[in-house]
């Protein structure tokens, strides 16, 4: 299976909401996920990840595969401790909704 990684910084624009960049992001994440392999992405060098960044990302892939986001399809690579733990705080949320759909 061909593992893609999407490089938030290659879509940041400091000038814009965090949750436009996610847009684009999530974007990319689904048309990886499209052509069947899987996807990591990248928040390395990004500072200030808040929850709405994954929570864009996570519920447009849960909405585009109608369930549980699987981590071994989608993947995200971290700077430190704390963006993974928003991450995982936003995943867990995301697919307890899913659970409950």
């Amino acid at each position: 299976m061909v593992r893609t990684t999407i490089n938030t910084l290659d879509h940041l624009d400091p000038s814009r909401p965090v949750t436009e960049t996610a847009e684009v992001v999530a974007g990319a994440v689904l048309r990886g996920l499209d052509s069947g392999g899987s996807v990591t992405v990248s928040v390395r060098g990004v500072r200030g990840v808040p929850s709405s960044f994954f929570n864009v990302i996570l519920k447009a892939v849960q909405q585009h595969v109608g369930g549980r986001v699987d981590p071994a399809r989608l993947g995200f690579e971290f700077d430190s401790k704390l963006q993974e733990m928003i991450y995982q705080r936003s995943l867990d949320a995301v697919n307890a909704q899913a659970g409950r759909g």
